[in-house]
């Protein structure tokens, strides 16, 4: 529940009918969260990880959000499929929450698995949307990839987008801090 604080803050933000994209899923806080503020509207959330969305699906199942569509799918400058590489612990369980595309830093065990990869554009056409209110992006270094994947539907909707951008997870997909900031700035 540590994202409820942002609650005030999207209402200021989003209204009651806003169209969001939840990039980087997770376990369905921002999803619950963005529910909750966007009651009439549209929350789209991507996760490719199968074990986060298998919690996701139960999360947005439980609190009963039938205005959240969850895909099992990541976001990227193209379509296609990618290794998802997931770091485990010496018990051999998830490190939950820090899946990555690209290169990992993780000098341990990892599992990886193929997901499928689908872009902001081509969902924002399959949806048939006629408007996009916010992005929240948060994927572990692929933040970059996803925003270029995004151009036509931000240039045309102008969305609010929320971003983690950190240069170390960035570099795993050979991006950089001022690379994303440059591209946002356009």
């Amino acid at each position: 529940q540590h994202h409820t604080y942002l609650f005030p803050v999207m209402r200021k933000v989003l209204t009651e009918d806003a169209v969001v994209f939840d990039v980087g899923g997770h376990g369905g806080q921002y999803a619950k969260l963005f529910a909750k503020v966007a009651r009439r509207g549209k929350i789209f959330s991507f996760e490719p990880s199968g074990y986060s969305c298998s919690i996701l699906r139960r999360v947005i199942s439980a609190n009963r959000l039938k205005h959240v569509k969850i895909f099992h799918a990541g976001l990227s400058d193209t379509p296609g499929t990618l290794a998802l590489k997931t770091p485990l612990k010496k018990s051999g369980t998830f490190r939950y929450g820090v899946a990555s595309l690209g290169d990992s830093a993780w000098t341990g065990d990892i599992f990886e698995e193929e997901c499928p990869l689908v872009t902001i554009d081509g969902m924002v056409e399959s949806e048939k949307l006629t408007r996009l209110d916010f992005i929240k992006i948060d994927v572990e270094g692929w933040e970059l990839r996803v925003i270029m994947g995004g151009q036509n539907a931000i240039q045309k909707f102008h969305p609010a987008i929320l971003v983690e951008l950190v240069d170390d997870n960035l570099g795993r997909a050979g991006d950089t801090l001022q690379k994303s900031w440059d591209q946002l700035s356009q």
